[in-house]
């Protein structure tokens, strides 16, 4: 298994007057599972195909266990890749498919001893054992054959079966050996590419949206497998998707684009609770976060905001994070997510009046699509007020549920401890600025 490594990295298309991914660095820990993800044209595919060798880069380095491969040949780099189209040869079997590669790879590799070279080893080194001193090296180099084997030029026949075997057992196609792939079907297919790609030694394993091809149920199974297969072979990975769910099922890490530029990485954890800027709060969470422009005011050690005349104080981690960072009376826009909006009976001081416009029944949810504050000929002030909740239906009544129709007047309010705060021009979390940003802000 292996570390990648991309320093500075850019690529410009002749074509296009802006690049396709900008000043990109990262550095993907062995066995670490790291997803790309972001909106169509972010530059994440483009990314992919650079550590894989399909694309040339235009400035900087790309690592791959230490070792500099940006005028490698994409056969040379050590990767397996999956891609969104599967890729597979329809005249050949499952079979032969996954065999392919290995078929190919005429390069020096190590291969297990059958059983009768494996006794004639052992016999040969139980008799050296009876003087150790003497035979310390041989020893040493019998030893070493038992463990990694013959080195050897291909794979042999017995060989070829044993891996192609073993994969198709660990993805469940073992059935399905003997067919070829028009007669399977997409999830099968999906299956079948990523055998091809374990095969193999490979040092990392790239996955361009594997699943975008594939409908909705069969999506979350094959998620599911991923997941699993990822601990039987415990490979660096690096997984593309459009999709945030995946990323946030899937990755150790998530590493979120737009437009070429690197927006956050972390953990799921990381992005959904502390999103560096308002793209990636909007971005991460479904439905996305909520979003108004409020007036932040701070009353000695205490803040409150203002949201459509409620008036709310933010609690918690999120005010003494207020107060660390020194933050003033000001302007923000403030984020919460439709799981946080809460529903209430009657008007209170924290209440936003609003009126239901659509009730989506999502089955163990119901999405509220309402609309706050008064009616606006500005457009963008009206989408604006557009405020989505999330509730689980279990904590409704029948009655309640059945009350939720078009133009019914809605009480909402939300705790001070699920805020996000981000500025209006920069748009970045004023909760959880860098070192830098501080020195910025505090200019």
């Amino acid at each position: 298994m292996a570390t990648v490594k991309l320093t500075n990295v850019k690529k410009q298309y002749q074509t296009k007057d802006f690049p396709a991914v900008v000043d990109f660095n990262l550095e993907i820990a062995d066995k670490e599972f790291v997803v790309f993800v972001g909106p169509s044209g972010c530059g994440k595919s483009t990314t992919l195909r650079m550590i894989a060798g399909l694309e040339d880069i235009t400035e900087g380095t790309i690592e791959i266990d230490g070792e500099v491969v940006n005028d490698l040949q994409p056969k040379d780099r050590n990767i397996a890749m999956v891609f969104q189209n599967y890729a597979l040869y329809p005249h050949l079997t499952v079979f032969e498919n996954m065999a392919f590669p290995l078929r190919l790879d005429k390069k020096q590799h190590y291969h297990p001893l059958n059983e009768k070279d494996k006794e004639k080893v052992e016999k040969e080194l139980k008799q050296l054992k009876e003087d150790p001193e003497t035979n310390k090296e041989k020893i040493k180099n019998l030893q070493e054959l038992l463990e990694k084997g013959k080195l050897g030029k291909g794979y042999s026949q017995e060989e070829i079966y044993q891996r192609v075997t073993n994969a198709a057992e660990i993805l469940g196609i073992t059935e399905f050996l003997t067919r070829k792939p028009r007669a399977l079907s997409g999830g099968q297919r999906q299956r079948v590419a990523i055998g091809r790609a374990m095969v193999r030694d490979s040092k990392v394993f790239l996955m361009d949206e594997p699943l975008s091809n594939l409908d909705a149920k069969l999506r979350n199974q094959m998620r599911s497998e991923i997941i699993l297969l990822r601990k039987k072979i415990d490979s660096t990975f690096v997984y593309v998707t459009h999709d945030q769910t995946e990323a946030m099922t899937l990755g150790d890490r998530i590493v979120i684009m737009k437009k070429g530029y690197i927006m956050q990485t972390g953990t799921p954890d990381d992005v959904f609770d502390r999103p560096a800027n308002l793209f990636v709060a909007e971005f991460i969470g479904a439905p996305k976060m909520n979003t108004f422009k409020v007036k932040l005011e701070r009353v000695g050690d205490r803040y409150f905001v203002y949201p459509f005349g409620a008036k709310i104080e933010v609690t918690g981690e999120k005010a003494e994070l207020l107060k660390i960072n020194n933050i003033q009376s000001r302007e923000v826009i403030l984020g919460v997510r439709p799981e946080h909006m809460v529903l209430q009976q009657s008007k209170e001081e924290s209440s936003i009046e609003t009126k239901l416009l659509v009730n989506e029944m999502m089955g163990s949810e119901l999405y509220l699509h309402v609309e706050a504050g008064e009616e606006s000929e500005n457009v963008e002030k009206e989408m604006e007020q557009k405020i989505v909740v999330r509730v689980p239906t279990l904590k409704l009544e029948k009655e309640q549920r059945e009350s939720l129709v078009y133009g019914s007047k809605i009480y909402l309010t939300f705790e001070g401890k699920v805020m996000h705060f981000f500025d209006p021009e920069t748009e970045k979390n004023l909760l959880y600025y860098t070192e830098e940003e501080k020195e910025e802000a505090a200019e």
